[in-house]
């Protein structure tokens, strides 16, 4: 898990693939996504770019979201 105080969101990730986005102040998850092949190991935000989130799995992949938008920004 990683806390974004910028967003007011924790982003977990998960052993079932998936990225998911809970906002703090209603305590809900407000977006699931399907992030990696594999399960989802690790996360880290971009302190000079506070909108963007990496997370790799153990696919061997290393992937840049959006959390304005939730959407993938390159694979």
């Amino acid at each position: 898990m990683i806390f974004s105080s910028f967003h007011n969101l924790t982003v977990a990730a998960t052993e079932d693939f998936k990225l998911r986005f809970i906002d703090l102040n209603s305590n809900k998850v407000i977006k699931t996504i399907v992030g990696h092949a594999d399960s989802v190991s690790a996360l880290s935000l971009i302190k000079r770019q506070p909108n963007l989130l990496t997370s790799g799995g153990h696919d061997g992949s290393l992937r840049t979201w959006d959390l304005r938008t939730f959407s993938l920004l390159n694979d």
